[in-house]
């Protein structure tokens, strides 16, 4: 509770069904007046205080300030040196961007991010099939509106559990990189004060990602060679004749989802 100036917390027992019935004896009042004290008279003065502590805090940085400038103008000509020879320093120690370094570390967590993208969703692949594949669509159409419809259901399924695994890879991603900045921010701002203990830094706050526009896969493919594993709704649900189809499916779709992915991790 102390940080956040709170030194003292003070704890109420209160019944809010108690109150109904019997608001006096249920806590209430006590609690609403010590609330009221506590918003009115106590809450303003945690404001000044710290408020004060901000104006101490900038009087002793002008201070500072104020005495280096001081010292500095009487060795103006050896503290032009200093500074010379720290710009040298500095441009050294900074004068190879990390741009290229972490754009290298982002693509290599991206293809392990969409490496288990297409793994999660393929393991999921034969849930879907059960799903779109099912026996209540084979029973009031006729076999080949019955395979158009589960095909068309099972690419919709499909397809959508790729663009939902892409926008948490998106996430993923942009917390990713927002880590290695932070964990950059705070070696560099290190190094510079082991150079000058005057530095001051403001943290770099990163911007939010944008929505990335994820495309629809398997828009135009065509899997229609595979209803040939169907003969009829006795031996496609009896025997292995589905289980065939559904491994047929799955070969088919695992080269375009893998193209899929290539195209999106290029967008």
């Amino acid at each position: 509770m102390q940080r956040f100036g709170i030194r003292f917390p003070r704890l109420f027992g209160v019944s809010s069904l108690l109150a109904l019935r019997d608001r006096e004896h249920s806590g209430m009042p006590q609690f609403e007046e010590a609330f009221q004290h506590f918003l009115k008279e106590e809450l303003k003065g945690m404001a000044v205080q710290s408020l004060a502590e901000e104006e101490q805090k900038a009087v002793d940085r002008f201070r500072s300030l104020i005495e280096h400038t001081e010292k500095n103008l009487l060795r103006k000509d050896e503290r032009l040196e200093e500074l010379k020879l720290l710009e040298q320093q500095l441009r050294k120690l900074f004068g190879a961007s990390i741009a290229k370094l972490l754009e290298r570390e982002a693509l290599q967590e991206l293809d392990e991010l969409l490496y288990y993208v297409n793994q999660r969703v393929f393991y999921r692949f034969n849930d879907f099939f059960k799903e779109a594949f099912n026996p209540s669509v084979f029973s009031n159409k006729s076999a080949q509106q019955a395979l158009n419809t589960a095909l068309q259901e099972l690419n919709e399924m499909t397809g959508f559990d790729f663009q939902q695994e892409l926008r948490v890879t998106n996430f993923r991603l942009a917390q990713f990189i927002e880590k290695k900045l932070d964990s950059r921010f705070k070696e560099d701002t290190s190094k510079l004060k082991e150079q000058n203990s005057d530095f001051s830094f403001t943290p770099y706050e990163v911007q939010e990602a944008g929505s990335v526009e994820i495309s629809k896969p398997f828009v135009n493919a065509d899997y229609s060679s595979v209803k040939s594993y169907y003969k009829n709704n006795k031996s496609f649900f009896e025997k292995n004749e589905k289980e065939k189809m559904r491994d047929a499916l799955q070969e088919l779709m695992e080269p375009d989802a893998l193209r899929y992915l290539e195209q999106e991790k290029k967008n």
